[in-house]
């Protein structure tokens, strides 16, 4: 009898495992080949030109190391060089990102594909929907299927797909990894490790760790028992040691960054000013939110969380006598509301959202690379609203609903993605983006043989400068460009001119 029961639970166990198996790799048989969709006929080949400036930097530092300890020296180096090149805004982990892509990019296929942008989106998108499935109630195949479609839903979106087409910097997307970091850690070192990363990592990352550390202390407050004959004294000590504290983590940031590279970022130290009126800065605002919110969930995603946080605050009123009687004061003569880790999250994310638009982009999104962290944010409060409101196998119709609309508009993402980079990059018409195609031949003809006839012809002699900002007759450096791209490898027949 105890061996069939023994091999009733293997064979259950293992059904489990085949189960969970053959979800995961449905999962990832689909995101591959949307991806690879996505690479064999990209709406657009193209590199940042900033994205080069940063990966040469790096490469110069590689270019003078004579043995492994010279390696260190390379990498500070390049982080100081790169900090004054970016403002002194002291943004190290943009900085680090770019001193791994140069290594690796030359060993990687398609050369203007950014993989480890790729790679940092797809792990943003994991670690989100792992912060949004792990606590929902039901068995392991729905919870497994759940978290796929929510992070697929999260990935078939323009600024999914821009991030590695367009070669982006980094800093965007690396303040979102430290905030998602931030929520999903429990211990405090790991805890504090995130809001130090992102303090370095971007202006939204340090707006992020005066927010999480504000909110630390002043739950840490409001727990401390008896502490203040008042309730409403205790509430007033504990904003100000929150906001104490968040300031304390601009003091650090300026500090650090003083200490380290012997300057302050000027972007911050001037402020966030405008000339616009508030009433026009509020109306862009609302604008961009809505078109941030409709490139990452579309219109039916948009209605279908404003049904489902509708029918969630009538489920609220209805049940409202019953959470009053469980959610009185506490011992420590408080509501519980008030130190809600849930609310708290929900509070920073909208408060993030706004603040950045409103005060930091002065309500204009210039779309697709600024408006990440808010489409990252977007996707936040309308996936977990719908995860926490409705049953979780019609979270899956609905977020499958989503991303099948999603993939149903990939024809106009791509045509928006090129109208954009040709907007912002190609804006004066001299050059064509055909011509990045002549450059990945001659980039991969030198890979292969170390020589390219391509490049022969469309040579012009020009390398990369420090002052333009987009391509054009006077600043297209397809010397510069094939040269970093094809680093560490040489080819005999350049012609440069000028330093980069």
């Amino acid at each position: 009898m105890e061996a069939r029961i023994i091999m009733f639970f293997d064979h259950s166990a293992a059904r489990a495992a085949l189960h969970q198996i053959i979800i995961t790799g449905f999962f990832v048989v689909t995101l591959a080949a949307y991806i690879t969709i996505t690479l064999i006929n990209p709406p657009v080949k193209i590199i940042h030109p900033d994205a080069l400036r940063f990966t040469a930097i790096f490469q110069q530092q590689y270019d003078a190391v004579k043995s492994i300890r010279n390696v260190p020296k390379a990498v500070v180096h390049g982080l100081r060089r790169c900090n004054g090149y970016d403002w002194s805004r002291g943004r190290i982990t943009n900085y680090l990102a770019f001193g791994v892509e140069a290594l690796v990019r030359n060993h990687l296929p398609f050369p203007f594909i950014s993989w480890l942008t790729m790679a940092l989106l797809l792990m943003n998108a994991a670690i989100l929907a792992r912060i949004l499935t792990k606590e929902v109630k039901a068995n392991n195949d729905i919870k497994q299927i759940l978290f796929c479609v929510t992070a697929f839903a999260l990935t078939i979106n323009p600024f999914f797909i821009s991030g590695y087409m367009m070669q982006f910097i980094y800093p965007k997307y690396l303040c979102v990894t430290f905030m998602l970091f931030f929520v999903l850690f429990k211990r405090r070192l790991l805890r504090a490790s995130a809001i130090a990363g992102a303090m370095f990592s971007d202006e939204i990352g340090l707006v992020f760790s005066m927010v999480a550390v504000f909110f630390i202390v002043f739950n840490s407050c409001m727990r401390v028992r008896h502490c203040y004959n008042f309730y409403k004294t205790k509430i007033a000590i504990s904003l100000l040691s929150g906001l104490l504290s968040a300031f304390v983590i601009l003091g650090l940031y300026f500090g650090i960054l003083h200490l380290i590279f012997g300057q302050i970022p000027i972007v911050i130290k001037f402020g966030f000013a405008s000339h616009l009126p508030m009433k026009i800065i509020l109306r862009y605002a609302m604008y961009s939110i809505y078109n941030v919110s409709f490139l990452t969930i579309g219109n039916i995603g948009i209605i279908i969380f404003f049904t489902t946080l509708a029918l969630g605050i009538l489920k609220e009123i209805r049940e409202y006598h019953h959470n009053y009687e469980m959610q009185k004061k506490n011992d420590s003569g408080h509501p519980l509301y008030l130190i809600n880790r849930n609310l708290q999250i929900y509070a920073v994310a909208i408060f993030i959202v706004l603040f950045v638009v409103i005060v930091m982009y002065k309500g204009s999104i210039s779309f697709f690379y600024y408006g990440y962290p808010i489409s990252m944010l977007v996707a936040f409060v309308a996936f977990s609203s719908l995860i926490k409101c409705i049953r979780p196998k019609v979270v899956i119709i609905a977020l499958s609903v989503i991303a099948l609309s999603l993939f149903i508009r990939l024809p106009d993402t791509f045509r928006m993605i090129k109208t954009t980079c040709i907007n912002d990059w190609l804006s004066n018409g001299s050059v064509n983006p055909e011509e990045f195609h002549k450059i990945e031949m001659a980039i991969n003809e030198i890979r292969n043989s170390g020589h390219s006839q391509v490049f022969d012809v469309i040579d012009n002699g020009k390398d990369i400068n420090w002052a333009d900002y987009a391509y054009g007759k006077q600043y297209f450096p397809v010397s510069g460009i094939v040269k970093i791209l094809i680093w560490p490898r040489k080819i005999n027949h350049f012609v440069v001119t000028g330093q980069i």
